[in-house]
C-alpha cells in the first residue's frame, strides 16, 4: 500500500500534466486554422455592408445584371450568400416587384 507522501507526489505529477495538457491545448487552438470538413463549402468571406434596395437593383437590372456571383460579392463587400439569396428571390421582394416591372418594360419597347 502507498503511503500518504507518495499519494500526495503522483497527485502532484498528474496535476502538473493536466496543466501542461491544458496549456498544449489552448496554444493549439489559438494557433491553427479550424480545419474544415470533408465537404464543407466556402461562401467565401463575411460581408463588409449591408445590401441596399438601390445595390439589389443593380444587380438584378442594372449593371452587375451579367456578373457572376463571386465578383459581384468580391467588388461590392457583400457575402456570396447575399447575392445568392437576392437571385433567388429569398430577400429583398420589394425589389424583386420593381426590377419585374421594368424588365415587362423593357420587354414592351423591345417587342
Amino acid at each position: 500500500m502507498a503511503t500518504n507522501k507518495e499519494l500526495e507526489q503522483r497527485v502532484n505529477e498528474l496535476f502538473d500534466c493536466v496543466v501542461a495538457l491544458t496549456e498544449h491545448i489552448q496554444a493549439m487552438s489559438t494557433s491553427a486554422p479550424a480545419a474544415k470538413a470533408r465537404g464543407e463549402r466556402d461562401y467565401g468571406p463575411k460581408s463588409k455592408v449591408d445590401m441596399t434596395e438601390r445595390m439589389a437593383l443593380r444587380i438584378l437590372i442594372g449593371r452587375y445584371r451579367n456578373t457572376s456571383v463571386r465578383a459581384i460579392a468580391d467588388t461590392c463587400g457583400l457575402s456570396r450568400g447575399q447575392v445568392y439569396s437576392l437571385r433567388g428571390r429569398y430577400t429583398m421582394k420589394t425589389v424583386w416587384k420593381t426590377a419585374d416591372a421594368i424588365n415587362l418594360r423593357r420587354a414592351e419597347r423591345n417587342a
